[in-house]
Order: C-alpha cells, then structure tokens, then sequence
C-alpha cells in the first residue's frame, strides 16, 4: 500500500494518455476521410461543369475583346461574329464558332490590357464561378504566360483560364514532373548528354 498512490496515479495518467491518443487518431482518420471526401467531390463538380465553364469564359474573352479600344478587332471579324448569330440555334455551338474566328484573328492579350479586364465585375464573376483564384492579380496573368512571351492569344488565355480550375492535384504535380523530365531529356539529347538511367525503384518514389 505504500505505493498505492504512485501506481494509481500513473495509472490514470496512463489511462488519460492512451484515451486522448487514440481519440486524436480516430479524430484525424476522420477529419483526413471529410478532406478526401471534399476534394473527391470538387473534383466531381469541375468535371461535371467543365462545358459550362468553357462555354462561359469563350463569352466573356469574346465580349471583352470585342469592346476592348486598345487593340481593335478588325470590322470583317466582328461582322464574321455578328452573321453567326442568326446561323446557330444553339448557344454553345454559336459560341465556339465565335470564339473560333477570334482565335485566327491572331489577337494578343498584353498584361496591361489583362489587369484592365479583372477590373470587370462581369470577367471577375465568371472567374469566381470557374473557381479560378483571382485574388493575385499580377501573378495571374504570369502563371499563364507560360512561354514568359509577355503576350497571349485568345486560345492561350482560354487554355490557361481553364488549367486553373480548382485546386491543385496530384495530376497537376505528375503532369509537370512529365513535362520538366520531357523537356531535360529533349535538351540532353540536343547537346549530346546521356542521362543516367532510373532504377525501378526509384521510379516507383517519382
């Protein structure tokens, strides 16, 4: 009995410890299922609303660079637009069709001209709606310009307003592993280098 309380008490300490780890495990294989969960069902939702969203940015891209005054569409082109609207029934072919002739117009997007239009409640709601962050106005048009060519075509701006779509994933971070291992291997054979080749196990960690 003379250390009856020594043992007790470590006995509850014991107790109290194992009791919080196991809940503390139980609470972040839970919380850990509602974060798969959630971005399972984000990514169901990008899926589902990718041809609205594309149909929703074409018009906004159209509507901007046709009212746009520092880089004018030629009259032909906007005439060409303009015919196809009694031509299509369907609002989404029409628009594909109008986005089509403003791509081969051969217009570019400065980023002076790109920071006036996310000034536009119209573009910046359909941004929010395309769960495409905004939030940092300069580097946006950056993370697009992927060529660093300080300019964009209608097409360009279009591809890259959609790859920004949501979070990121783990097939954004594998797609940009392809393409850095694609390009260094299109250098290297370029300039004669031979790389060392991966073992499959370390392949397997990549």
């Amino acid at each position: 009995l003379r250390y009856g309380d020594i043992i007790f008490i470590g006995y509850v300490l014991c107790y109290i410890l194992i009791s919080v780890g196991v809940f503390n495990l139980i609470m972040g294989l839970f919380i850990d299922n509602v974060i798969a969960t959630q971005a399972h069902r984000k990514q169901k939702e990008l899926s589902d609303s990718a041809a609205h969203t594309e149909i929703a940015i074409k018009n906004v891209l159209l509507a901007l660079v046709l009212q746009s005054k520092t880089m004018p569409v030629s009259p032909e082109t906007q005439a060409e637009i303009a015919s196809l609207e009694s031509v299509f029934k369907d609002q989404a072919a029409r628009t594909h069709a109008q986005f089509q002739i403003l791509s081969d117009a051969g217009i570019e997007i400065g980023p002076e001209q790109f920071n006036v239009w996310l000034e536009d409640k119209y573009f910046l709601d359909v941004l929010e709606t395309a769960d495409i962050d905004a939030q940092n106005k300069m580097a946006l048009f950056e993370s697009i310009d992927a060529d660093a060519g300080s300019y964009l075509s209608v097409d360009e701006l279009f591809s890259g307003l959609m790859r920004l779509r949501g979070p990121v994933t783990k097939m954004d971070i594998i797609a940009i592993r392809m393409q850095v291992q694609f390009l260094v291997e299109k250098f290297t054979l370029r300039d004669g280098i031979r790389l060392p080749k991966r073992s499959t196990r370390a392949e397997s960690f990549l």
